[in-house]
C-alpha cells in the first residue's frame, strides 16, 4: 500500500521538510523560516530529489525569470545550507556547472486525522459560497439545526449590519449575504461576534452556478472555531497577507465522485510566526518595491504603475549587494493601504520603495520615495519627469531611481556605522559600510573599514564573505600607500581567502579575491588567472571577477583580451556605487592596447566620481603623454604627487604584478616623463 504523501517529510540532517506545507523544522520540531527565496528554492529542490536542477530553472521558479546573478542563487543555496545544518555539502551538493542536487530520504510521520466524531449539538456549522468574479462575494450560510435557527438568524444580522452588508435571501435555518469585501476577513469577521462557535466552510461560486453541498461538507469536516475552503478559493487569497493557509490534502465528500483539496486558513494576526524573520546575520540588505500609484483614476494608469515597479525591480536585481523581493510577493500590496511596519514584518525587508506616477500629454512624472522599515525614515524622495511614447517605456527614470536607491541605502549604512554602536548595526550595514570606506583614500576611512569587517567576522564566523573582502583589505592597504611594510601583507591575505574558502569552495567572492591578492601582492598572475577563472566558471556575470581577470591581462600586455573583460564588467554595473573603480580598470585596459583617447576619456569619468583614486591619476598622466599634451601630464603628475608624496617610479616597479613584463617596463618610463621621481 502506498503511504500518504501528507504524512511524509523528507529527512535533511538534523531538519525534516514538509513538502505539502512547506515547512522546514529542527531536530525538535521547531519551524526553521528562511528566506522568502531560500524558501521557494528549496521548495523546487524538494519536489525533484536526487535530481540536478539547473540554475536556469532556479532562476525561473524563484525570481521569475528576471535577470539575477549566479551569486544571489549562491546566497540562498548558503542560507539552506546553513539552516540544515549541511557542512560537508553532501545533502545540498553542487554539480559543477550545471546545478544542484538535493538528496534526502523520505520517512513517515503520525499525523493526527480530522476529528471524525459527531459535532456538540450546539455549534453551528457555517457554509460561504464566495466569490463572484465581477459582482462580489456570496457568503451561503448554513445553521446546523433548526433549533438554532433563531439564534443564528440573530447572529447574522448582526454580523451584516456590522460589516455593512445586505441580506439577500434567508430560510428557516440557511442565509446568504451579498458581499464584496475579502473572503477570509469576512469569515474572520463571523467568527468574531457569533455567540457560539462555528464551523466555516469557503467554496467558489455564486448561487445561480452551483449548488453549496460542497461548501457546507467543507465546513462539516472543520472543528469549532475552525475555517475551511476548497482549492478554488486559495487562488483569490495571499498567504501571509489575507491569512494563514494549511494544506490539509485531498479529501472524500460525501456526494463528490472526484476529491477535493482541502485547506484550512487562519486569522494570520493571531498565529504566532507567520511574519518574515529578518536574520540579522544576513550580508545584504533587502529592499521590496511596491507597485507605484496612479493619481489619476484611469485603469490603463494602474498597469503603468505595475509596469515601472517591475522594470526597477529587474535593474535593481542585478545588483549584487541588494536581495529584492520578487515582484509576485511585492504586488500583492498594489491596491492595500499597509502601513510600512506592515509591509516590513510581512515581506521580511529592511527597506521599501514606493510612489506616485501621472501620464498626461506625452509626458510621465514619477514620483519616488525610499523608506527605512525600522525607523519609519524617508532616506530619499524625489520627482522626475520624462517624454513618453505610446508603450510608456521610462528606461531614463528607472536608472534614474536605482542609482539614488543604492547611493541612499550605502550612504544611510556609512552614516550608522559613525552614529551607533557597533553591537546594535544590522550585519548587512558593517559589511556595506566597510566595502565603501575601504574606497576611500581617507586613512581614518580605511582603517575604520577594518575595524568593521573585524566585527563582522566575530560575529559572523561561519559567513565567507567578511573573510574575502579582509583579504581585498590588504591589497588596497598596499595599493593605496597605506602600509608600512608592503611585503608583509600577502601571507595574511592568503590565510584569509584559504579561511573563506574552506567554508565554501565555490564561494565566487573568495575565489576572486584570492585571485586578486596573488596578482597583486604575490604577482602570480597564471596562478591568479586560474582562480579568476574557477569563479567565472561558477558565476560568468560576476562583474568584479570580469574585471580583475581583464585587469590581470592588461598587466601582462595582453589589450585586447584586457579590454573583452572590463567592457563586460561595465555592462553589467551600469549604476554601481563604485562605478569609478571599474571604469579607472577599464581605462588601464585601453591603455594597454594603445587606446590613448579611450583611457584618458575614461580615467576622466573614474575621476570624476572619485578625485583623488591615484591608480587613475597615474593611467590618465599616461594617456595625455602619449598623446603629447605634455602639460597636461605634468599637471596630472604634480596632483598624484600631493597625494602620494612618496611615490617612487622604482618602488612602483618593484610592487607592480607588470614589472617583468615589457608593458610594466614602458608604463615605468612614462611616469617619469610626468615628473614622478626615480
Amino acid at each position: 500500500m502506498d503511504k500518504d504523501p501528507s504524512h511524509i517529510v523528507l529527512s535533511l540532517g538534523d531538519a525534516t521538510y514538509e513538502r505539502q506545507s512547506g515547512q522546514l523544522r529542527d531536530v525538535n520540531g521547531a519551524e526553521i523560516t528562511l528566506r522568502p527565496q531560500s524558501a521557494a528554492m528549496l521548495k523546487l529542490l524538494a519536489s525533484r530529489v536526487g535530481e540536478t536542477v539547473t540554475k536556469d530553472a532556479l532562476i525561473d521558479e524563484v525570481w521569475s525569470g528576471l535577470s539575477v546573478t549566479d551569486d544571489s542563487i549562491v546566497q540562498c543555496i548558503a542560507d539552506i545550507r546553513r539552516n540544515i545544518g549541511d557542512k560537508t555539502r553532501q545533502i545540498l551538493r553542487t554539480v559543477p556547472k550545471k546545478g544542484y542536487c538535493l538528496s534526502a530520504l523520505e520517512k513517515e510521520v503520525a499525523v493526527a486525522p480530522l476529528a471524525s466524531a459527531p459535532h456538540a449539538q450546539h455549534d453551528t456549522v457555517v457554509s460561504v459560497l464566495a466569490f463572484a468574479r465581477r459582482v462580489g462575494a456570496t457568503l451561503h450560510i448554513a445553521c446546523g439545526t433548526a433549533d438554532n435557527a433563531a439564534v443564528f438568524h440573530a447572529d447574522m444580522a448582526q454580523f451584516a449590519a456590522g460589516q455593512g452588508l445586505t441580506i439577500a435571501t434567508k430560510g428557516p435555518d440557511w442565509i446568504e449575504i451579498a458581499c464584496e469585501s475579502a473572503m477570509a476577513a469576512s469569515a474572520f469577521a463571523l467568527l468574531a461576534v457569533a455567540s457560539r462557535p462555528l464551523r466555516i466552510g469557503i467554496d467558489m461560486g455564486s448561487p445561480q452556478d452551483m449548488p453549496p453541498h460542497r461548501a457546507r461538507h467543507l465546513a462539516a469536516l472543520a472543528h469549532a472555531g475552525d475555517i475551511m475552503i476548497s482549492g478554488e478559493v486559495t487562488q483569490f487569497l495571499t498567504a501571509g497577507l489575507d491569512c494563514d493557509i494549511l494544506d490539509i490534502g485531498d479529501c472524500v465528500l460525501p456526494d463528490i465522485e472526484e476529491r477535493t483539496r482541502c485547506y484550512k486558513i487562519f486569522d494570520r494576526t493571531q498565529t504566532p510566526g507567520a511574519a518574515s524573520v529578518v536574520n540579522r546575520e544576513d550580508l545584504l540588505p533587502t529592499i521590496a518595491i511596491i507597485p507605484f500609484k496612479a493619481r489619476n483614476p484611469d485603469p490603463q494608469a494602474a498597469v503603468l504603475g505595475e509596469v515601472l515597479a517591475e522594470d526597477v525591480i529587474s535593474l535593481l536585481s542585478r545588483s549584487l549587494e541588494i536581495n529584492v523581493i520578487s515582484r509576485l510577493s511585492s504586488t500583492k500590496f498594489a491596491q492595500r493601504d499597509a502601513s510600512l511596519a506592515e509591509i516590513g514584518k510581512l515581506l521580511g525587508t529592511n527597506y521599501v520603495l514606493s510612489g506616485r506616477h501621472m501620464a498626461r500629454g506625452g509626458k510621465l512624472e514619477v514620483h519616488a520615495e525610499l523608506a527605512e522599515v525600522s525607523t519609519g525614515r524617508i532616506l530619499w524622495a524625489d520627482a522626475e519627469t520624462c517624454d513618453v511614447d505610446q508603450s510608456y517605456s521610462a528606461p531614463d527614470i528607472i536608472e534614474w531611481i536605482v542609482a539614488r536607491v543604492q547611493k541612499a541605502i550605502y550612504t544611510r549604512a556609512v552614516m550608522q556605522v559613525r552614529q551607533q554602536p557597533l553591537p546594535t548595526l544590522e550585519s548587512y550595514t558593517l559589511l556595506m559600510s566597510a566595502v565603501a570606506l575601504m574606497h576611500r583614500l581617507s586613512p581614518d576611512d580605511f582603517f575604520k573599514a577594518k575595524v568593521l569587517l573585524e566585527a563582522l567576522m566575530e560575529r559572523a564566523p561561519n559567513q565567507a564573505a567578511p573573510i574575502a573582502w579582509m583579504a581585498r583589505w590588504h591589497v588596497l592597504r598596499v595599493q593605496q600607500g597605506q602600509s608600512p611594510d608592503p611585503g608583509t601583507e600577502a601571507e595574511p591575505a592568503l590565510d584569509l581567502t584559504k579561511r573563506a574558502l574552506d567554508l565554501d569552495p565555490d564561494n565566487v567572492l573568495a575565489l576572486v579575491s584570492e585571485g586578486m591578492v596573488l596578482t597583486n601582492l604575490k604577482r602570480q598572475l597564471h596562478d591568479a588567472e586560474e582562480r579568476y577563472n574557477r569563479a567565472l566558471d561558477i558565476s560568468p556575470n560576476d562583474a568584479v571577477g570580469r574585471l580583475l581577470r581583464g585587469t590581470m591581462f592588461a598587466f601582462r600586455g595582453e589589450g585586447q583580451d584586457a579590454i573583452r573583460d572590463t567592457e563586460h564588467s561595465l555592462r553589467l554595473t551600469p549604476l554601481d556605487p563604485l562605478k569609478f573603480f571599474f571604469l579607472s580598470l577599464t581605462a588601464t585596459a585601453y591603455l594597454t592596447a594603445g587606446q590613448n583617447e579611450k583611457a584618458l576619456e575614461l580615467a576622466e569619468l573614474s575621476l570624476r566620481a572619485n578625485s583623488t583614486h591615484t591608480s587613475t591619476l597615474r593611467v590618465k598622466g599616461v594617456a595625455q603623454m602619449r598623446l603629447n599634451r605634455v602639460k597636461e601630464a605634468r599637471e596630472t603628475g604634480v596632483k598624484l604627487m600631493k597625494l602620494q608624496p612618496n611615490l617612487r617610479v622604482s618602488d612602483w616597479l618593484r610592487l607592480s604584478p607588470t614589472r617583468d613584463y615589457a608593458w610594466g617596463q614602458e608604463l615605468g618610463n612614462t611616469m617619469k616623463e610626468i615628473g614622478i621621481p626615480e
